[in-house]
């Protein structure tokens, strides 16, 4: 997963930014395979990417947007990883 933060301008598009890091050189199987925008990074008292913030941050945004009837991408991921299960 890749989380960033919102800046002025147009919001990148997953597609845009999976080749701009591949034209960056980074290998094909250390893309991300998910896209998160937050409002901020959480961090610790030392300044480290508070890890269970971040993740406690986007699981209520995503809760929020299912509530609201939008598909999320780990819901996706779930229907997907199901179907293929069976």
């Amino acid at each position: 997963m890749l989380t960033l933060t919102d800046t002025e301008g147009p919001r990148p598009t997953v597609t845009g930014l999976r080749q701009f890091l591949i034209d960056q050189g980074v290998a094909r199987f250390m893309l991300p395979d998910s896209v998160r925008f937050v409002d901020h990074v959480p961090l610790t008292a030392v300044g480290k990417i508070a890890r269970q913030q971040l993740v406690a941050q986007i699981q209520k945004a995503e809760q929020k947007l299912e509530t609201e009837g939008v598909e999320t991408p780990c819901k996706k991921a779930i229907q997907l990883q199901i179907r293929a299960q069976y």
